[in-house]
This record gives C-alpha cells, structure tokens and sequence, in this order.
C-alpha cells in the first residue's frame, strides 16, 4: 500500500502573509516540505490550494496539483476535514 502525503496551502494567509512561500535558506517552506515528503519514498504529494502560484511551485518541487480548491473552501474559517474531502472527491 503507498502512502498519500496531503498538504494544504492555501494562498491567502492570514496572520503571516505568504507563509508558505516564505523561505528558509533560500528555499520556500513549502518546497521543503514537498522535498521531505518526497525523500521518505513512500508515496505520491499533493498540494491542495486556491492559488495558482502555490501550485506552480508545488508542481515544479514534484509534488501533483488536481484542481485549483474553491475559494469557499480556503478561507481563514474553512476546515482541513473540508479540503480532504474535496480532494479525495
């Protein structure tokens, strides 16, 4: 059985601007975490997210994109429950 690593990056943070595109030592947070998930060789990534820049860089850091999510479901208020299952739909 493979494992499904699901990451959800949403493009409009609120207490911390673009933190996911905010880098450390000249690498985006987001592209390490794609890089980790894809260094333990166990599965597929995926970025769920509203923005198509986040999933410019996912897919350029080898992670999949399956469709831009709706922006009702990236708001400061959506649940992770609602991105997963938007996903798995």
């Amino acid at each position: 059985m493979k494992t499904i690593f699901f990451i959800p990056a949403r493009g409009g943070s609120t207490r911390v601007k673009n933190k996911n595109l905010k880098k450390i030592d000249r690498t985006s947070i987001l592209a390490k975490k794609i890089k980790n998930c894809l260094a333990t060789k166990l599965g597929k990534v995926y970025v769920s997210t509203d923005s198509k820049k986040i999933a410019q860089i996912s897919t350029n850091n080898g992670a999949n994109i399956l469709d831009l999510r709706p922006k009702s479901l990236s708001t400061s208020k959506s649940s992770m429950l609602s991105s997963i299952i938007n996903f798995l739909e």
